[in-house]
């Protein structure tokens, strides 16, 4: 076969088809980062809610309610743990969106996370100008805080002085309404922490589908 031929056959590389290759090759692994990080989330979430229910089983079987006392930090933390988790599953979904939108005019199928995740508007049923999806959003926000503080109270009712260990005075519920103080402010926090989080992304994903338009 002549030099001439093998030029022929030759052709030159489509750059942009090279780094469309890149692209999904970062969306797939991202994709399994988010699905990587929602099982543990599941894991941390159950075990820590099988904690406070062995907890809970312990303190009434054998009538030693001041555990209970101890259910609401606990439950919040796992709370905290879990707002951390979903904070990083959505700048993981921001990065995914922007590999999206820069190839989904050459592959249309590319668009699930853009119209269908956290900040897509395919599930969107609106009345009257209001998504619905926002109703039982808001409504399992509220109960998640509702539940805690329901516990703060129940821990509360059901604390007995207890005197430490070289304590010269017992740990009463003063002490324990402090310490809940204390925890709810630093909680509170967090979870104004994560809404914020939450607002810059969709900030910033908004802003981006402006330009692209």
């Amino acid at each position: 076969m002549s030099d001439g031929e093998n030029d022929g056959d030759d052709h030159p590389a489509d750059p942009q088809a090279g780094r469309d290759e890149l692209r999904i090759r970062l969306y797939e692994l991202l994709h399994r980062k988010v699905e990587h990080e929602r099982r543990w989330r599941l894991v941390r979430l159950s075990g820590g809610f099988g904690i406070i229910g062995l907890i809970t089983g312990y303190a009434l079987v054998f009538d030693q309610l001041r555990f209970i006392s101890v259910t609401p930090i606990l439950y919040g933390v796992v709370l905290m743990a879990g707002l951390r988790s979903s904070v990083e599953i959505l700048y993981l979904h921001r990065h995914m969106i922007r590999i999206e939108e820069a190839i989904e005019e050459r592959e249309p199928l590319f668009h699930w996370v853009s119209e269908y995740g956290t900040f897509g508007d395919g599930q969107a049923i609106h009345v009257a100008e209001v998504d619905l999806n926002v109703i039982p959003n808001t409504a399992l926000f509220t109960l998640a805080v509702a539940i805690y503080f329901v516990l703060v109270a129940v821990g509360l009712q059901t604390w007995t002085p207890l005197r430490s260990a070289g304590a010269a005075v017992p740990i009463t519920r003063g002490t324990l309404l402090f310490a809940y103080a204390l925890f709810t402010a630093v909680f509170l926090a967090i979870v104004a922490v994560g809404y914020l989080h939450f607002r810059r992304l969709e900030g910033e994903v908004s802003g981006g589908r402006m330009r692209s338009s």
